[in-house]
């Protein structure tokens, strides 16, 4: 049976990084982004009974320090191919990197797994999601989405039919706009460049509710979100009470997100 599970190893506006992890004997692995020190990935990685050098890639959905800090550093270090688009390569320092580049809505294939870039609203040059599927099983598939300002009709094409997903739910607007940010902050995270609230996350799971089982809540905001809040909101959304989410923290790994194919 193969098995496609994604990791969260952080997430948050501190540093995100996810272990994607698929393959029949599961030893096929990557992160998606690295925005913590090479020390607390290395030890994160370990806590799964992994080394860096066993990642087969890693892949950069954007340039914010929060999401690529740690890429270039360990790339180097461990020689790992590292896939991103050229927008955002401008914005990284990568020399000695060993670089290849992905273009929005061009699939490609790494080791048996398919992946679909697709492009998202966000302050940062062509900010990517994607989709997951093994090779074998396109039937099967994930959906990654963060950092994203507002739900497009091609967000919610990209993800429908996905069984599983792994999405924001960065804040709550009441608790942003009664909140300690100065006004520009809070302008920039509600707008349409910046995060997903919980109602528009929630808004998308209701949209995806006919084949999505299992979700996972990410990049919550630690001043203006509640978990249990954020769970509770989008957890309603599903309509169905056999449905699995978890959240996503920012300094301890959160259990595995698992698709199972044939």
């Amino acid at each position: 049976m193969s098995i496609i599970t994604l990791t969260p190893l952080a997430s948050g506006s501190k540093g995100n990084a996810n272990l994607l992890t698929w393959g029949k004997n599961q030893d096929k692995h990557l992160l998606i982004d690295c925005g913590i020190r090479i020390k607390a990935i290395e030890k994160t990685l370990l806590m799964q009974g992994l080394e860096a050098t066993q990642l087969s890639a890693i892949i950069v959905t954007h340039a914010h320090a929060d999401h690529i800090s740690g890429v270039a550093p360990l790339a180097r270090k461990y020689n790992i191919p590292t896939f991103m688009t050229k927008g955002t390569a401008k914005f990284a320092d990568l020399k000695g990197v060993p670089l290849a580049h992905y273009g929005i809505d061009q699939p490609f294939e790494l080791e048996g797994l398919h992946i679909h870039p697709f492009t998202v609203p966000h302050d940062a040059r062509e900010t990517a999601a994607f989709t997951f599927h093994e090779t074998e099983t396109p039937d099967k598939k994930m959906g990654y989405l963060t950092d994203c300002g507002h739900i497009t009709p091609h967000i919610e094409t990209m993800l429908t039919g996905v069984q599983a997903l792994a999405v924001e739910a960065n804040h709550c607007r009441d608790m942003l706009m009664n909140g300690p940010y100065p006004y520009s902050l809070k302008k920039r995270v509600s707008g349409d460049l910046g995060h997903l609230s919980n109602e528009q996350t929630a808004q998308l799971l209701g949209k995806l509710s006919q084949a999505l089982k299992k979700v996972h809540l990410l990049h919550l905001s630690e001043e203006n979100n509640c978990p249990i809040k954020a769970k509770n909101i989008c957890f309603k959304a599903l309509n169905n009470p056999k449905a699995e989410m978890v959240v996503a923290m920012q300094n301890n790994p959160a259990p595995p997100l698992t698709l199972k194919g044939i």
